[in-house]
């Protein structure tokens, strides 16, 4: 689990803790009465591990200290083996995590309690701890931002599961639950997001829907640009005419949230309604549009 220290009030303790711990059992206290017991915590002096080393229910061991882990500062343990933990800081979310250390497990069950501890390490001090954004390493932390295409007057496919980010780093996927898309939504051409409920998560997710137009008009000669949408990020996306043969038109690369804005030059063919192909060299995604080709000025 992790936990971010925001502070550490010392309120007249000349060693405060606060920080992470895992016993078989943490409401049982005192002497002898839960084994499997390790802390890691941050301290004016640093961070470091508490482990009992005998199985008599009392942290009588300690590793070594971080000096420069001290709150605020983000504390994550991990159970490694059977018989091992292993304790982890960093000072903010953008940095990668670093090892404290690792300590042992004596007598652990298969499954540990596990939550937050904070203490003066004296009965005449009132320490104050602040801890914030506390979870288990496999609680949903994220959705992924969803990217939809789709023509006018025809209704998005928005998928049936996202993409999860758990709060230790891990991935899943989540079905998901969006709200009714009126057709007015989608009616012409423009963008619009729907939210839906991730199940089993508490999260939500959001499909920005990129409408391209219906149909496409064009001069033989003249330029043409639109904007159409659902395409993976930073991926090459093609675009071809459809006559009797497949007439390629040009590669526009899909911006960060999976849209494109082709430009090309309409070339010589007979006026008339023509397939417009948009494909995603990645994802393999296929978007179909409809172009109406009128005579050129001078054709």
């Amino acid at each position: 689990m992790q936990t971010y220290v925001a502070g550490l009030d010392r309120g007249a303790s000349a060693d405060p803790r606060a920080g992470l711990v895992v016993r078989n059992d943490l409401s049982a206290a005192g002497k002898g009465s839960a084994d499997g017991y390790v802390d890691l915590v941050t301290s004016p002096s640093g961070t470091y591990l508490q482990w009992d080393s005998n199985g008599d229910g009392w942290l009588d061991s300690e590793g070594g200290k971080v000096a420069l882990a001290t709150a605020p500062v983000e504390l994550r343990l991990e159970r490694t083996s059977e018989s091992t933990m292993t304790g982890y800081y960093r000072t903010s979310p953008e940095r990668p995590w670093s090892q404290v250390g690792t300590a042992p497990l004596t007598g652990a069950d298969a499954e540990l309690d596990a939550g937050i501890t904070a203490t003066a390490n004296s009965t005449r001090a009132t320490p104050t701890a602040t801890f914030l954004r506390t979870r288990f390493w496999d609680e949903p932390e994220s959705v992924d931002a969803v990217g939809v295409g789709t023509v006018a007057r025809r209704a998005p496919a928005l998928p049936e599961t996202v993409g999860v980010t758990l709060a230790g780093g891990g991935r899943t996927t989540s079905a998901v639950d969006w709200e009714p898309v009126g057709e007015t939504a989608y009616a012409v051409a423009g963008t619009f997001t729907v939210r839906g409920a991730v199940e089993g998560t508490g999260l939500v997710a959001v499909a920005t829907v990129t409408v391209a137009p219906w149909p496409v008009h064009g001069a033989v000669g003249r330029e043409v640009t639109f904007t159409a949408g659902g395409f993976a990020p930073g991926e090459a996306v093609s675009v071809a005419l459809r006559t009797h043969r497949s007439l390629p038109l040009g590669e526009v690369t899909a911006t960060d949230g999976g849209t494109v804005t082709p430009r090309f030059v309409v070339p010589r063919v007979r006026p008339g309604g023509y397939d417009l192909v948009l494909r995603g060299a990645s994802s393999g995604t296929k978007l179909v549009l409809r172009l109406v080709v009128r005579p050129g000025h001078g054709s």
